[in-house]
Order: C-alpha cells, then sequence, then structure tokens
C-alpha cells in the first residue's frame, strides 16, 4: 500500500510541478524555486542544534515541559 501512495504522490508532484511552471512562465516559476530554495537553505541553519538544546530544556525545567515541546514544534 505504502508503495502506491509514494508512486501517486510522485505523479501528482510531477504534474503540479509542470502545470505550475506552465502556469507561471519561466520568469515567475524560476523566482518562485529561488525563493523556495532560499527558504529551505535558511530552514535548514535555523534547525542545527536545537533537538540538544529541547532535551537540556526539559531536563532543566520540568514545570515547563509542555510549552518547551509545543515551542520546538513550532520551530520545525
Amino acid at each position: 500500500m505504502a508503495f502506491f501512495d509514494k508512486i501517486f504522490r510522485m505523479g501528482m508532484g510531477m504534474f503540479l510541478g509542470v502545470w505550475i511552471a506552465r502556469y507561471l512562465g519561466p520568469d515567475s516559476y524560476g523566482k518562485l524555486n529561488y525563493v523556495i530554495a532560499y527558504i529551505a537553505l535558511i530552514g535548514s541553519f535555523t534547525n542545527l542544534g536545537l533537538d540538544g538544546v529541547v532535551v537540556r530544556e526539559l531536563i532543566k525545567e520540568k514545570a515547563q515541559k509542555q510549552e518547551i515541546i509545543s515551542t520546538s514544534f513550532c520551530y520545525n
């Protein structure tokens, strides 16, 4: 079942990618890809070390466990 789900998702992703590229045109599609790549790059740097900080804070501040966990979900 997971195999067919993966095939379906890949097919839909390819279809949507082609449709968006044709709808936006080369210039706008290039700008969109530039923004997506920039967000992915910045996102990878903001996540560095977050797991260790969350574990450390959970051990140190046991009373604020719910707040720490919910905040870490927001950052991920």
